[in-house]
C-alpha cells in the first residue's frame, strides 16, 4: 500500500486525516504547559507546592500528574530525603489487598492532600502523598521546648495533662536527677502511692500513676538503659514508645516528657537525642489519628541545641 498526496493507494481511494495546524498547536501548547508545570513543581518549596495542587485542583485536569512517577520519584527524594516503603495493602489501589495482613500494623491516614484523586496514580505519586501526610502530622505535633519540667504547665497555649521522666526500676524517689524534681513537684502523695506498688520496672518500660501535686492527670515514669547496657541504643528507643503507648492508653492530649538516659545513665547526648526523635517520629507514623501533641521539656542548653538539630535533620530527610 502506497500514500500519495494525503491519499491511500488500492482499490479504493480514501483520504487519510492529517491535524489541522490549530491542533498541533494545540497539543504543543499542552505539551509544553506540562513541561513548565513540572518545573515550577521541582522549584517549589514543600509547603508552596502543596498550597498550589491545593489551589490548582478545583480548576485544572491534573490526571497527566499520575503517571509522571519520575517527577514523584525527584520530588520524593528532593523533599523527604528518598522514597517511602508502603505495606502490600498501602500499595494497592483499592487497599484490601490480601497481602498486607501480616504487615506490622498501621493505620491509615485521614487524607487532607485534597489533590490526589481517588485511583489510577502511580506508586511514586502515593508514596509522595503519604511521606507529606506523615510529615506534616508529625511537624504539628512535636515540640521541643527550653524549660523546667518542675514547673512547666502549658505548651503553646495548651494544658499539660501528662508529664514523663526517667527513673530507678521501683519508682521510688531517687533524690537526685529530673525524677528528683518530679516527685517534688508531686508533693509526699506520690512518695506514698509508689511505696505501695509491688512491680519492678525493666529497662524499656514504662508506667503511669496520678499526678497528685504536680498539676497534670498523669505521670508517666520510665526506666530507660545504661550506656553500657547491651543493646542499650534499642532499649532506648523501646523506653520512648512505651511512654507514648502509656500516653495514648491514658488519652493523653498534651504529654511533657524529659530526655530519657542522656543523665546520669551517660547516654551520649547526640545519639540519645537522635534515637528519642527518630521512635517519636515512627510512633506518630504508625498512629496516623493521635492526635497528642509530644513537648520534649530540655533544662539543659545542649541537650536542647541537640534535640532541635536532631530534629531539623529529621525533618530534611524524613524518609531516610
Amino acid at each position: 500500500m502506497e500514500i500519495q498526496g494525503g491519499y491511500v493507494m488500492g482499490t479504493t481511494m480514501k483520504k487519510t486525516k492529517r491535524p489541522t495546524p490549530v491542533a498541533l498547536y494545540g497539543l504543543t501548547h499542552v505539551l509544553h504547559l506540562e513541561l513548565v508545570m513540572q518545573k515550577v513543581l521541582v522549584m517549589l518549596p514543600l509547603v508552596d507546592l502543596d498550597a498550589f495542587l491545593t489551589t490548582l485542583h478545583p480548576h485544572k485536569d491534573l490526571k497527566w500528574l499520575q503517571e509522571e512517577s519520575e517527577l514523584w520519584k525527584e520530588l520524593l527524594i528532593m523533599h523527604f530525603g528518598g522514597r517511602r516503603e508502603l505495606t502490600s495493602a498501602q500499595a494497592s489501589e483499592d487497599g484490601d489487598s490480601d497481602a498486607g495482613e501480616d504487615d506490622e500494623s498501621t493505620e491509615e491516614p485521614v487524607m487532607r492532600t485534597v489533590w490526589l484523586p481517588k485511583r489510577g496514580y502511580c506508586l511514586e505519586m502515593h508514596e509522595f502523598v503519604l511521606s507529606l501526610e506523615e510529615y506534616e502530622h508529625f511537624r504539628s505535633h512535636f515540640r521541643i521546648v527550653r524549660d523546667d519540667i518542675g514547673s512547666i504547665t502549658e505548651i503553646e497555649g495548651n494544658q499539660i495533662d501528662a508529664i514523663a521522666f526517667p527513673t530507678n526500676p521501683y519508682l521510688h524517689n531517687p533524690h537526685m536527677g529530673v525524677a528528683a524534681v518530679v516527685f517534688r513537684r508531686a508533693g509526699e502523695e506520690l512518695d506514698e502511692h509508689v511505696e505501695t506498688l509491688e512491680m519492678v520496672l525493666h529497662p524499656g518500660e514504662a508506667h503511669t500513676t496520678p499526678g497528685f501535686g504536680t498539676g497534670v492527670r498523669s505521670l508517666i515514669h520510665c526506666h530507660g538503659p545504661h550506656l553500657h547496657q547491651p543493646d542499650c541504643f534499642e532499649i532506648l528507643s523501646q523506653t520512648y514508645t512505651s511512654v507514648l503507648e502509656e500516653a495514648m492508653e491514658e488519652n493523653t492530649k498534651v504529654l511533657a516528657l524529659t530526655s530519657i538516659s542522656t543523665g546520669n545513665f551517660g547516654m551520649p547526648i547526640p545519639d540519645a537525642t537522635r534515637v528519642g526523635v527518630r521512635a517519636i517520629q515512627s510512633y506518630y507514623r504508625k498512629h496516623h489519628r493521635w492526635d497528642t501533641t509530644v513537648a520534649v521539656v530540655c533544662y539543659e542548653a545542649d541537650v536542647y541545641e541537640a534535640f532541635q538539630d536532631t530534629l531539623q535533620k529529621t525533618l530534611a530527610a524524613f524518609n531516610t
